[in-house]
């Protein structure tokens, strides 16, 4: 399944519809359109437990829709549907009437998918049983599964339209990184590594419960954030926020379950590319900003953990290589956590306000962005630079991996993660290669003198 259209794009034609129908009048219809586009085809192009992306058809589209957004049956166009039909020639630039455009036009272009799924619920909502857009998620869950949604779909459900919806709309600010100014982070303490890994292998979190059920999965609240858990998720929390909290790291962990209702990539089983040392599927380094007090806001740290599925074996796991990979991940969120941290300290102002700067100066990758722009941000390339190095540290060696740096051995011969190939291709640009290659060098030598890869 490809998530390729950004819902940045959505909802501009969403607000395009409105503007183009005139029916700004109608109250909840943007929210309404919204929702519908983020439980009909929302999901993440890196696989993680949130709606940042849709797939082509984002408003799921079927022939019966749109043909019902023309004329009945029997070819005669409700005096309701031909004043819609008129406003669209009047305010588009559309050659053809809307009953001369063909599903694939249709379906295939985002503004007219949008214009389409408004024209259908205006449509649905004119039937014998007259209805009007209700002012609550929970109510519209219902009306979208009555008036919109197909009855041939068994997992069509409001529960599920609420649970991708509020997925959306997360309470915890995630943090994005700038292109431009760069605030250094600060060295890793020794302690993020083997003792942090030793504290991961002690609480043997993979050995609970973890397999995701909407009945038994217990949903918590962390820093006034609700993140829904298995009880090995709970486990790896707790596990977490205690070794923070000994080694005074300034942040708290909420490790979730990610709901394979939205995403059955979560569910992992052999043959899956995450199987079995690589549960815990992504993460980011968060802001709880519903915890304010004057401009200050606590780091939350959220990791996705994903579920086992019916046919893995956790005695395949090698619980040292799953440590470390976890390690690896939690060090690269907590080099963009001290980053903001300099440049808080530096400019002398909350970590929330130095968040919003970077959004101000627009140095942080859009939605709207392609993945050039987030390979190309000097903060992710300094926060994987930590990350290749370790990489190369633990597979090679010093001197192999110093060799590989210099070119003395084929990218393509080496078994290394696809962010690695991803960021050293030979198509990126030559000046974003050569810093990451400085940056790795540095960390290599750097973390070779303090002998945490021996």
């Amino acid at each position: 399944m490809s998530y390729s259209i950004p819902h940045d794009e959505i909802t501009s034609a969403i607000n395009n519809a409105i503007e183009k129908l005139e029916l700004s009048h109608i109250p909840s219809l943007f929210e309404f359109l919204e929702e519908i586009s983020i439980m009909e085809s929302g999901g993440s192009p890196r696989g993680l437990p949130e709606i940042t992306h849709h797939t082509n058809n984002p408003f799921q589209l079927m022939s019966s829709a749109v043909n019902a957004t023309k004329a009945n049956a029997d070819g005669g166009v409700p005096r309701y549907l031909q004043s819609l039909h008129e406003k669209i020639s009047q305010n588009t630039s559309l050659r053809q009437p809307w009953i001369a455009q063909s599903y694939n036009e249709i379906t295939s272009n985002t503004n007219m998918g949008a214009i389409c799924a408004a024209l259908y619920i205006i449509r649905k909502s004119q039937n014998l049983s007259r209805w009007t857009i209700a002012s609550s998620m929970q109510a519209r869950a219902q009306q979208w599964k009555d008036h919109y949604n197909t009855s041939a779909d068994p997992n069509g459900t409001p529960e599920l339209y609420i649970r991708k919806n509020t997925l959306h709309v997360n309470e915890a600010i995630k943090v994005s990184f700038p292109q431009q100014k760069l605030y250094e982070a600060k060295e890793l303490d020794d302690a993020l590594y083997k003792p942090l890994h030793q504290a991961i292998v002690a609480s043997e979190f993979w050995t609970y419960e973890n397999t995701y059920d909407v009945d038994t999965t217990d949903i918590n609240t962390i820093l006034k954030n609700d993140v829904d858990q298995t009880e090995a998720a709970e486990v790896l929390t707790s596990a977490l926020n205690n070794f923070f909290t000994q080694n005074d790291v300034p942040t708290n962990a909420a490790v979730g379950s990610p709901d394979p209702a939205i995403n059955p990539k979560t569910i992992i089983n052999p043959g899956h590319p995450n199987y079995p040392n690589k549960i815990v599927i992504g993460g980011n380094q968060g802001i709880a900003a519903r915890n304010n007090k004057k401009g200050s806001s606590r780091f939350l740290m959220n990791l996705h953990l994903g579920t086992f599925g019916d046919n893995f074996s956790i005695s395949d796991i090698n619980p040292t290589l799953l440590a470390q990979n976890i390690g690896k991940l939690i060090r690269h969120e907590l080099i963009h956590l001290y980053q903001i941290e300099s440049r808080r300290k530096n400019q002398r102002i909350s970590r929330l306000a130095a968040l919003r700067n970077y959004t101000a100066e627009k140095e942080i990758p859009g939605g709207n962005d392609d993945r050039s722009a987030y390979l190309d941000s000097k903060i992710e390339i300094d926060a994987y630079a930590h990350e290749f190095a370790e990489e190369l540290l633990a597979d090679h060696g010093k001197d192999q991996a110093i060799a590989i740096l210099r070119g003395d051995v084929k990218l393509n011969d080496l078994n290394q993660s696809s962010q690695f190939h991803e960021f050293m291709a030979d198509d990126r640009p030559s000046q974003m290669v050569r810093r990451l290659k400085r940056k790795i060098y540095g960390h290599i030598m750097a973390l070779a003198d303090r002998e945490i890869y021996k």
